[in-house]
């Protein structure tokens, strides 16, 4: 969780050298409905949906203020944010691997066997969602990018896979 717009002056590098800040977070993101410290916000009904992982109203900016103002010193300068590092879990990864093997001795020769293997990979099929976030921006969940912010937007390419083997031992 990021906000690309930094305006605290401490460059927290990140992967590409890109100085993010926190938001602030001024409600439960795990929680639909409004958020009182963010009015302006239109708030999912539910969260936890492909269009709304999580609540997006439940952070903000971290504030600025102007510094010396009205004076050829001014300066805006902004604040840290208060959201943790994580503080949103993206969708479960669900994967079940399953293998059957089976052992046939063989009568040609002492010691002689044909081992059998059936191997499945994500057995279920199950769809394994991704929050991509700002490709932008390192992939991350970034508040000013709002078409990606909060949004399941992709799979990871993980289907059923199925392999078979036979491994003659002697």
């Amino acid at each position: 969780m990021i906000d690309s717009n930094n305006q605290s002056g401490v460059p927290f590098f990140w992967n590409g050298g890109a100085g993010f800040n926190r938001p602030d977070q001024v409600g439960d993101p795990n929680k639909g409905g409004p958020v009182a410290a963010n009015p302006g916000c239109a708030a999912p009904a539910k969260v936890h949906t492909l269009e709304n992982w999580f609540n997006p109203c439940a952070f903000v900016e971290a504030p600025t203020f102007v510094l010396n103002p009205g004076t050829p010193q001014q300066t805006t300068v902004g604040e840290l944010g208060t959201a943790s590092r994580t503080p949103v879990s993206g969708p479960r990864f669900v994967n079940t691997d399953f293998s059957a093997i089976k052992n046939f001795m063989l009568p040609f020769r002492e010691g002689m066997s044909l081992q059998f293997r059936a191997e499945f990979f994500n057995l279920f099929n199950h769809p394994q969602f991704w929050l991509t976030g700002d490709t932008s921006q390192g992939s991350m969940q970034n508040i000013n990018a709002p078409s990606s912010f909060g949004l399941v937007n992709s799979t990871v390419n993980n289907p059923r896979v199925v392999q078979f083997a036979l491994k003659l031992k002697f």
